[in-house]
């Protein structure tokens, strides 16, 4: 038996690896943003940034590499393979966890197997890889959060907290994943039924996810209380209620119109929810099963105000793909209750729509990774033309140019126009971000940052407006500086 459940495990784990490679295989190229480019250049590599803002396991990883003399940026290619390790893994216990609910037909078992994975396989997170300095933390912090959640389904509560606490000090987001995946365990667990029991065990679930990341919050205000930290990195409070309630509103219509953008206008993520709603519906009414579905109702409602927990703590609402991408886990664990409370022939045709939902994920998944290259290409290939006309300025003068000054037109956006597909850091372009550290890390040349020199701009780039790249305009070299002004 031991060995029977061994080769499922891996056989799960196998497949799951897979589809993150066909998802996100071209992520294995060394790609970077601009979070990835200060990592590499920071003195410290980010330690006591994290500490700030609560990611303790990140700054200790960080600080073990670095006695070692090494960064997770040091090879970008295994960083993002280890991550995608970690995501199977955190993929195969989300199976473990709903296993028994897994139907036998094998067409049916793939859509379910789709479901349970279309967290991880999803364009929106996406976003979590653009940070490659962090991916294999994102992954471990998901993969504890998920192992958090197994120790809940046996009722391991101690293992569970502790597992919970060292997702929390990855990431705090970790803890609405968690919190949904528990939601639904305990919906599916009492057969859908709203008893006194499965709202205890709801409670008790989600209580302890919210309360880890309270604790992780206490102990960032304990830091700033001591002095050791200067303070949280992120602003906290309640802010403009209006704009908050507007941001929730727009995020919400965007994810299921577009997946904010990255897909076309058709409302595809909004049609495939209503088919599994209407599927789950249908077969519950057919089958004398409704009773079943106030719960599930109450479960899917209360999930999405998990999702803005955290957004809506925030002083200025702000929701990410990083956060956002969790709309993904809700519609699968949707599926997975829906295979719950359907019959076979609903196992069918929600499998064929989660395939095709699958397809439309993959394609413009591929969509994102192709741009994030060409995103990264044009980045280094601006640098080396802009320092090719300083080793040719040397070369003529005879001097060394070791200062820089860098500036920005009237409208420098975050991304490039050759770039169709990008939202908040999804595809945004290092240059113009973090630009002098970009060209130390292309030319391998630490010229100093004299910063912004006001007589030089209102010279030269005062009021230019650029849409395209042209150093004879937007690169000036006087003395020993290069002034430099981004479009």
């Amino acid at each position: 038996m031991k060995i029977k459940k061994y080769k499922d495990s891996m056989l799960r784990f196998g497949i799951s690896m897979a589809m993150m490679l066909v998802f996100w295989g071209g992520m294995l190229r060394k790609s970077f943003n601009a979070d990835t480019i200060s990592h590499m250049v920071a003195q410290d590599a980010d330690i006591f940034w994290n500490i700030a803002d609560g990611r303790y396991l990140i700054a200790l990883g960080d600080a073990v590499l670095l006695k070692f003399g090494v960064r997770v940026t040091t090879n970008l290619s295994i960083t993002m393979f280890s991550a995608f390790l970690l995501f199977a893994m955190a993929m195969v216990v989300v199976q473990k966890i709903f296993e028994q609910w897994e139907p036998e037909d094998q067409w049916a078992k793939i859509g379910y197997f789709f479901g349970l994975n279309l967290v991880f396989l999803n364009v929106l997170f996406s976003e979590l890889l653009m940070f490659s300095e962090c991916s294999f933390y994102f992954a471990l912090g998901y993969l504890l959060a998920a192992l958090g959640v197994e120790r809940f389904r046996i009722k391991r509560y101690g293992s569970m907290f502790f597992l919970f606490i060292l997702a929390v000090c990855v990431y705090q987001y970790t803890m609405i994943f968690a919190a949904i995946l528990v939601a639904f365990y305990v919906c599916l667990s009492y057969e859908e039924e709203l008893t006194p029991k499965a709202v205890a065990g709801e409670m008790l679930g989600i209580i302890s996810c919210m309360g880890v990341g309270i604790l992780n919050y206490l102990s960032i205000k304990v830091l700033e209380k001591t002095g050791i930290i200067n303070s949280f990195n992120k602003n906290g409070g309640w802010g403009d209620s209006g704009q908050k309630i507007a941001g929730i509103k727009e995020s919400f219509l965007s994810f299921n119109r577009s997946s904010f953008e990255i897909m076309p206008n058709l409302w595809i993520p909004l049609l495939f929810s209503l088919g599994v709603f209407i599927l789950m519906i249908y077969s519950c009414i057919k089958n004398g099963k409704k009773r079943k579905l106030p719960f599930v109702f109450i479960v899917c409602a209360g999930s999405t105000i998990l999702l803005y927990i955290i957004p809506l703590m925030q002083e200025k609402f702000s929701f990410p793909p990083r956060m956002a991408f969790c709309f993904y886990l809700l519609q699968g664990m949707l599926m997975t209750t829906a295979y719950a409370i359907s019959t076979v022939n609903v196992h069918r045709l929600l499998s064929l729509g989660c395939a095709g939902y699958m397809i439309v994920q993959i394609l413009f998944s591929d969509f994102v990774v192709t741009n994030h290259f060409i995103s990264n290409t044009l980045d280094e290939v601006y640098v080396n033309m802009m320092y090719q006309e300083i080793l040719k300025y040397e070369e003529d003068t005879e001097s060394v140019v070791a200062k820089i000054s860098v500036y920005s037109d009237a409208y420098a956006p975050d991304n490039y126009e050759e770039v169709n597909y990008h939202v908040h850091q999804i595809n945004e372009r290092a240059l113009g971000t973090v630009t002098n550290s970009l060209i130390y890390k292309v030319t391998g040349r630490n010229f100093q940052n004299i910063g912004y020199q006001e007589e030089i701009f209102e010279r030269y780039f005062k009021d230019k407006d650029w849409d395209y790249f042209d150093l004879s305009q937007q690169l000036i070299i006087i003395g020993d500086t290069a002034y430099w002004c981004i479009f």
